[in-house]
């Protein structure tokens, strides 16, 4: 399995001679062949590169930044939730499986992406970026519905 660039986050890394040299930008990293010592590698650069943008960004922007992710998630869950009840009515009153279970993927696509936008915003309100058991944090004791 690849590993992505810490730098531009598009490319990914391959080994050759001694180092790790991305396909879409001049990033290398010299780390042992082993590709699981390189997320480690890449995790941690990608973790003091998150704190240093978090760092450089001024409250009110952080707090404008916050608050659109929260108006993405709810708009999300808003629209899933509509496209669920769609389903429902649908199945109801005996329409074709087919059109059913098209509703039902477009709503839960949806509620995931209004779910990936709320534990972004929590991120950016607690600081919390690229830190390993962070999402079973926010799954187990934050607010989804943000």
């Amino acid at each position: 399995m690849a590993c992505f660039c810490p730098e531009c986050e598009d490319g990914q890394l391959y080994y050759g001679k001694g180092k790790w040299h991305c396909t879409k930008c001049h990033f290398r990293l010299k780390a042992p062949e082993d590709i699981n010592l390189l997320r480690e590698k890449a995790n941690e650069i990608r973790y003091e590169k998150g704190q240093e943008r978090l760092d450089k960004m001024r409250n009110q922007e952080r707090e404008s930044l916050v608050k659109a992710h929260r108006n993405k998630s709810r708009c999300s869950y808003a629209v899933g939730f509509i496209c669920l009840l769609v389903a429902a009515f649908g199945w109801a009153q005996g329409q074709g499986g087919q059109i059913v279970l098209q509703w039902l993927a477009v709503g839960a696509m949806l509620c995931v992406f209004g779910f990936k936008w709320a534990f972004r915003s929590w991120q950016i309100e607690t600081g919390i970026v690229f830190v390993p058991g962070a999402f079973l944090r926010f799954f187990h004791h934050e607010k989804w519905l943000r």
